[in-house]
């Protein structure tokens, strides 16, 4: 019988089953499981929420899974989510995972990620991340991009997949890529699984003192956070509001036209009281354009200058080339000897 009530519920089912999910994948989004479940992530290696011991110490919840070996359910060391991990990668901005994961086994893990269809096609990382078997949680970043996934089951392409991800999944898989993801008796931590856009990290090629005395140091000591410094004595300035301690790094973007960039500094200063200065040029005013001003640290410390506004303002059209200006501006200091020391700087750009 075809009576108006029936039709009407087999439209409105039909809606339903056509409208997009209301959750879903967002870029930003963060599972730190501190609400005292598992947030959605499933699977056959017991997942469970442990009430202490995360990266941040007490009191810091984690997913923890274990695997058995062997054959059957439990035997491989992966977990998955379809909830709030399902949906459309690329209208959503999203194409890395970030995660910190801690190696709780006597193994060295291989470690990947896979993104999966509702019909079962699934692309897998290329390369493995390699995760040694200390008890320390690493922080891991998982590329989504094409060029970084290898299909290893179904027909869809991967635009196919990459715009309607049904299930997400971590897991074990040593080399090659495969399809199952390999047996292990092993367990694994799992903490703040976050959807980010990856960035193309500029580093500089090179570098000029323009203000104060090199004392010690080259271009490779500002590439890594690894306490090697370029370190910069202070010299009284001939120019009014002038730094007594001032280098130019200068680099290559790949993006020309960037929707994000993003300075980053780690360095520190023996003189106070002493302001630290962050300055970019801007090629589009032809000019340096001050994007952070603070008290100068007296131990390394890292800042992050985000520029979401215009950024492309600060890539010069044509060769990609992007300068900044670390200067350290004497407001008082009582003492003779005393500079800069620079130990990291670099661009991200996307």
């Amino acid at each position: 019988m075809n009576t108006p009530w029936i039709r009407k519920a087999w439209i409105v089912g039909c809606l339903l089953m056509a409208a997009p999910l209301a959750f879903g994948i967002s870029l930003g989004q963060q599972d730190d499981f501190q609400d005292g479940t598992t947030q959605g992530w499933g699977g056959g290696a017991n997942p469970t929420n442990q009430p202490s011991g995360g990266p941040n110490g007490a009191g810091d919840r984690f997913l923890q899974i274990t695997s058995t070996g062997g054959f059957g359910s439990g035997s491989r060391l992966a977990t998955f989510n379809n909830v709030q991990w399902a949906g459309n990668y690329v209208t959503a901005g999203v194409d890395g995972v970030r995660v910190h994961l801690r190696n709780q086994s006597s193994s060295t893990l291989q470690m990947r990620i896979v993104i999966m269809s509702a019909i079962g096609s699934r692309f897998t990382s290329r390369v493995p991340v390699t995760l040694p078997p200390d008890n320390t949680w690493h922080e891991v970043t998982f590329s989504l991009r094409e060029a970084d996934l290898v299909n290893v089951f179904g027909p869809e392409s991967y635009q196919d997949v990459i715009t309607n991800v049904e299930r997400i999944m971590i897991r074990h898989d040593a080399d090659p890529p495969s399809e199952g993801g390999d047996p292990i008796q092993a367990q694994l931590g799992i903490d703040n699984v976050t959807a980010i856009a990856l960035t193309e990290t500029v580093l500089p090629t090179q570098f000029t003192v323009t203000r104060g005395a090199l004392l010690g140091g080259s271009l490779n000591d500002l590439l890594f956070s690894d306490n090697s410094y370029v370190n910069v004595e202070a010299r009284r300035p001939t120019e009014i509001a002038a730094a007594s301690v001032e280098i130019e790094v200068e680099g290559t973007s790949p993006v020309e036209s960037p929707t994000l960039l993003q300075f980053v500094l780690e360095a520190a200063t023996s003189g106070t009281p002493v302001r630290q200065r962050i300055e970019l040029f801007n090629y589009q005013g032809n000019f340096w354009e001050q994007v952070d001003e603070r008290d100068g640290p007296f131990a390394d410390t890292t800042v992050v200058v985000t520029i979401t506004s215009n950024a492309s303002r600060f890539v010069q059209a044509g060769t990609g080339k992007v300068r900044a200006r670390i200067g350290y501006h004497d407001r008082g200091v009582t003492f003779i000897s005393w500079g800069g020391r620079y130990d990291l700087t670099k661009w991200e750009v996307r």
